[in-house]
């Protein structure tokens, strides 16, 4: 059985995918992006090193304070 692609990403692949991803959950994408939060969790839990530096706009996008300002 294959290994899912989140659990293979690493480092500053890891990183570019987390700021691609809150980035199609701003209001200046254009786009809406159902899945970004929980690709963003499942990237910073097989990361957490990366993942360090994204977690205060993390919680604030779960807790609805997080407007799209990067």
């Amino acid at each position: 059985m294959q290994k899912p692609w989140v659990t293979c990403v690493g480092g500053e692949r890891a990183r570019n995918y987390i700021l691609r991803l809150f980035w199609h959950l701003s209001d200046e994408s254009g786009a809406y992006c159902i899945g970004a939060p929980l690709g963003i969790a499942e990237i910073g839990r097989n990361n957490p090193e990366e993942f360090e530096g994204f977690k205060n706009k993390y919680v604030s996008l779960t807790t609805g304070r997080w407007r799209g300002s990067m």
